[in-house]
């Protein structure tokens, strides 16, 4: 089992038997898996989600890291884009030639790199979404640091992925 992320900017998980509501929240799973939330409590050894779009599932409680204000990846983008409003119209375009939501690619480029086009992974994945060298090439990048190719071809791997994956996000 991993080690638990600090819960400095998380929602301790201590209302053992009851249900806190939630505007809007991210729960952090285990696995690395986010669910979109509107309601989550622990009862019995269950972690109890209402889902934002609809729905319920539970969890075991070990395996729920914390919950999150849904607001995150705005900041983070907020914080990253001041100023670079390019980026944010062509990671939008990008999204919309791929038939994919912004906000799935918002996400990923949120949680890969924090909108930093020079980003580079331990593993040497590079740019906004995080494209590894192989994978990149294979998508026609020629430089994986500029943002337009990056979200270009990251969307159309994504695109392939979820494809691929019958629509499973």
């Amino acid at each position: 089992m991993r080690g638990r992320l600090p819960l400095l900017a998380l929602t301790a998980l201590s209302a053992f038997g009851s249900t806190r509501s939630a505007s809007a929240e991210i729960a952090l799973l285990e696995n690395g898996m986010t669910l979109k939330i509107v309601a989550w409590g622990i009862s019995g050894g269950t972690a109890r989600m209402r889902l934002k779009d609809g729905g319920e599932v539970g969890v075991p409680a070990t395996h729920l890291v914390g919950v999150l204000p849904d607001e995150i990846v705005e900041q983070v983008e907020q914080e990253a884009l001041r100023g670079d409003k390019d980026v944010a119209t062509l990671l939008r375009a990008a999204a919309e030639r791929s038939g994919l939501d912004p906000a799935l690619v918002r996400a990923v480029v949120a949680v890969e790199s924090a909108f930093r086009p020079e980003a580079v992974s331990p593993k040497g994945a590079r740019g906004l979404m995080q494209l590894m060298p192989a994978t990149a090439a294979a998508l026609g990048v020629q430089d994986a640091f500029d943002p337009a190719q990056n979200l270009d071809a990251g969307a159309r791997h994504l695109a392939a992925l979820v494809q691929a994956y019958g629509g499973d996000l």
